[in-house]
């Protein structure tokens, strides 16, 4: 018997802000607030084995994700500028395999499981105040791809073994056929007429 475990565990926390009761002038210029988180995983976990008589393998791979993205403006905020945004973008690339192969002379099991478990929180927002602008854009968004595979594969039986037993079978049919064709044509030979030739053959 074979096990494996594969956890991959990852919090992360990205903050962009402008504080409570901020001041900033800025009539020729445009403002911008951003937080932006990536997260990239790949987990990929195989696992084999062989045994003698019964044999079992598994494996389970699990990815755990915990995210806060948060791009705001604070409360009494006087703000003037040419255009202002605030914006939260987190982009996820995940991907989580798993495989087990298992092989053994009577009974195999083989299991395999891949899981990810994902939460993510984006905030974009202006709490309160004074803002002065000629375009104002708030977002909030998250996007991205996710995938989960698991693969298993078990073999029982000593397949090498049996053909080689089969072969062996095969060549001793094939001999006493031989044999007995070489003593239908002996037979065959000493007769002559039709007759003769019908009890040959019907002796065949």
């Amino acid at each position: 018997l074979g096990a494996a475990f594969n956890w991959v565990n990852h919090d992360n926390s990205v903050t962009a802000g402008l504080a409570d009761h901020v001041t900033v002038v800025a009539q020729d210029t445009d403002l911008g607030v951003r937080a932006t988180a990536f997260d990239q995983v790949i987990a990929i976990s195989p696992t084999s084995g062989a045994g003698a008589g019964i044999a079992g393998n598994g494996i389970v791979s699990l990815t755990l994700l915990d995210n806060e993205t948060v791009a705001s403006i604070g409360d009494g905020a006087d703000i003037t500028a040419r255009s202002v945004s605030v914006e939260a973008t987190q982009d996820l690339s995940v991907w989580s395999v798993a495989g087990a192969l298992t092989q053994a002379d009577n009974a195999a099991v083989g299991i395999a499981v891949a899981a990810n478990d994902l939460n993510t929180t984006t905030h974009a927002f202006i709490t309160g105040g004074v803002i002065r602008t000629d375009d104002l854009a708030v977002s909030a968004a998250t996007s991205g791809l996710v995938g989960a595979g698991a693969l298993a594969g078990a073999l029982a039986g000593d397949a090498p073994g049996g053909v080689g037993e089969a072969k062996g079978l095969t060549d001793k049919a094939s001999e006493n056929l031989q044999d007995r064709t070489a003593e239908t044509n002996g037979e065959a030979d000493g007769l002559t007429g039709d007759d003769d030739a019908i009890i040959a053959e019907g002796e065949a």
